[in-house]
């Protein structure tokens, strides 16, 4: 019987992919002829019609499979791919066998090899690709040979980590200065800088307001105030005119009458930002929650905003991103009776202050980031209200889909933004990362921290926010 030519490709192409699955399950030595075509439901008489020999079904099937990995992908999004716990890379399943492989199987090899270096290379060259595939192949063989659940995630977690700190995809763009202010201009736990009120959201709210120039608005994430921002704004207030709002239910500031949940902030932010009636667009600067939040304010009242500088923005996330410990304490906020874990405990804000820095926090310090929340209980709604907000897994589904169309209007938009990534940070993984590099007319840049680098390097982080003023025409 003739079978068409459409019948013949279809036929190859279903040995392709049970070529794919089983040399990903099974690896090289395990992949044999028989099994690939039970896998493809034919005989393996049928797999010789197209391909003479093993040798030749790795060679077509192999260039297939990866290049199905690569596509659309930058190298952060190739990282978080190959190290997913079931890596759709044929390379991570087959490195292991290529020694005892023969000569055919290895030219095959090499060729994907080649391909996803020069995927993983960064633009300063230095052999940056084959760094991160050594960190990338390393981590999944250690993961992948330990019995451990925990330990296999912290090999993981290491060697993606080490391979997305190397130099990123896009070069500090103009280049930013870390050094234009003396880092001993610290006020340690004093505030001094004034505080001012004004009535928007049916409340008062609260916030900092010094120095004179272009506005710049400082967006804080869930546990603080603008208290965070004292330090930063004492350097940048020389030459821009520097706000920080406390959010309605914290601080200063008044009781939200609209509610404490992501979106009810966000619009007591912009009623905020419109009593304020600003002379001119503002640049809006966002840590965490914060940075998303200024997100949906720019897509809402895009001519209120001449810029966006974002640290750690809240954006789709999972459990295993996160700390275990901190993880664990979310996933019991979510059930009955977990909320008291935030309302009557302080352990969740101590540990933001005890592990979110560098350096040791000086106790007075310590004591004026408590007494932010210094009532138990109800008092303390806010806090859990953002807390309960944060998209993991998919849940809150409303809130996932406040982020996603965040995320689209930062990747259309072609207002000036700055990404300050903090190194080491206190999340394991960035889920993210690989779309927010993309987004067009961006800088990045990087500061020393883990959860507070305006603690730990305000001098720094004051200095790319006047860098970046004055790269965009902005000071």
């Amino acid at each position: 019987m003739r079978y068409s030519r459409e019948h013949k490709e279809q036929t190859r192409q279903r040995l392709l992919d049970a070529a794919v699955a089983v040399l990903r399950s099974a690896g090289l030595a395990g992949a044999s002829i028989e099994r690939i075509a039970d896998a493809a439901g034919l005989t393996h008489g049928a797999v010789y019609k197209h391909f003479p020999n093993k040798d030749a079904l790795l060679q077509a099937a192999l260039p297939m499979a990866e290049a199905s990995f690569r596509a659309d992908a930058t190298p952060e999004t190739l990282i978080a791919r190959y190290m997913a716990p079931d890596s759709p890379s044929l390379l991570s399943a087959l490195a292991g066998e290529m020694p005892r492989a023969s000569p055919l199987a290895r030219d095959a090899f090499e060729a994907e090899l080649r391909h996803l270096v020069a995927a993983l290379e960064a633009p300063s060259g230095g052999d940056t690709g084959f760094v991160r595939l050594a960190l990338l192949v390393g981590g999944l063989v250690l993961a992948r040979g330990v019995n451990d659940p925990a330990l296999a995630e912290r090999a993981l977690a290491a060697c993606r980590t080490a391979a997305l700190r190397l130099p990123a995809d896009h070069p500090h763009t103009p280049p930013l200065s870390l050094t234009r202010f003396a880092a001993a201009r610290d006020f340690g736990p004093a505030d001094p800088l004034p505080r001012r009120r004004i009535a928007a959201a049916n409340t008062e709210v609260s916030y900092l307001d010094h120095g004179t120039g272009r506005p710049v608005v400082f967006l804080n994430s869930i546990a603080f105030t603008a208290y965070c921002w004292r330090n930063v704004a004492a350097h940048l207030g020389r030459h821009a005119r520097c706000l920080a709002p406390d959010l309605p239910g914290s601080g200063a500031s008044g009781p939200s009458p609209a509610g404490y949940r992501v979106f009810d902030q966000v619009a007591n932010l912009e009623a905020w930002l419109d009593a304020l009636a600003l002379d001119e667009p503002a640049v809006l600067v966002g840590h965490e929650w914060g940075a998303t939040m200024a997100f949906e304010l720019a897509r809402r009242r895009p001519a209120r905003v001449a810029a966006i500088v974002h640290l750690g923005a809240t954006l789709h996330g999972t459990a295993e991103m996160y700390p275990s410990l901190w993880a664990g304490w979310h996933h019991r906020l979510r059930q009955p009776g977990g909320e008291t874990l935030l309302l009557d405990d302080d352990r969740m804000l101590d540990r933001q202050l005890t592990r979110g820095t560098l350096r040791r926090l000086d106790p007075a310090v310590m004591d004026a980031y408590r007494a932010m929340w210094p009532h138990y209980g109800r008092a303390r709604l806010p806090l859990l209200r953002l807390v309960q907000d944060m998209p993991i897994d998919g849940a809150p589904t409303d809130v996932a889909a406040f982020v996603e169309t965040a995320m689209q209007f930062m990747a259309t938009t072609a207002i000036p933004k700055l990404h300050i990534r903090v190194l080491p940070g206190w999340r394991r993984t960035e889920p993210d990362l690989g779309r927010v590099t993309t987004w067009p007319n961006q800088t990045e840049a990087e500061l020393p921290g883990v959860l507070l680098p305006m603690e730990d390097v305000p001098d720094q982080l004051a200095s790319l926010l006047l860098s970046f003023l004055e790269a965009n025409a902005l000071s």
